[in-house]
């Protein structure tokens, strides 16, 4: 009868060892492609004339995006962001040049941010005159189930005052 104790047992460890599963091998790091596919989506949005081509550049956001612009109350969700943004595409002497100086992606590849500066030139509707400002920005961005990043949170605003731009 004693045998049969230490045999249960031992019999009882090595079928739960056989039961354990292995853990999953680790993920894949693909921060390096997805960083450049963010970088993709900012240099593609950024040469898109909103004018020309609207739903393309506006492909840049989630439907559920939040923009944070100086100056006025945060725009949540598509609609609220197109109708600000079209405003300001309205003027024909609008010319904004981004450059991107930073991308980092989370190690689980969900989410990334990027940063970098912007130049803006554009009328100023109370005196007329085109003027040229200097900033920096941030956006926030998520992967879709689908693969693509697109921007969650999207921020600027400016070094100082604006300039009068010389023709």
């Amino acid at each position: 009868m004693r045998m049969k104790i230490p045999f249960a047992s031992a019999l009882l460890v090595v079928t739960m060892a056989a039961c354990a599963q292995a853990p999953p091998p680790a993920a894949p790091d693909t921060r390096a492609s997805d960083a450049q596919a963010i970088r993709n989506l900012i240099a593609s949005s950024s040469t898109t004339s909103p004018k020309n081509d609207p739903d393309k550049f506006f492909a840049f956001y989630d439907p559920d995006a939040s923009l944070f612009m100086p100056d006025a109350p945060i725009l949540t969700g598509l609609p609220a962001i197109r109708e600000a943004l079209d405003a300001a595409f309205a003027d024909p002497n609008l010319s904004i040049v981004v450059r991107t100086t930073k991308v980092e992606v989370s190690k689980a590849g969900d989410y990334g941010y990027a940063q970098g500066t912007v130049v803006q030139r554009a009328t100023n509707p109370k005196t007329r005159k085109i003027e040229t400002r200097e900033g920096k920005w941030v956006t926030v961005f998520r992967k879709d189930a689908n693969g693509s990043w697109k921007a969650v949170a999207d921020t600027f605003n400016f070094n100082g005052p604006a300039v009068t731009a010389k023709k």
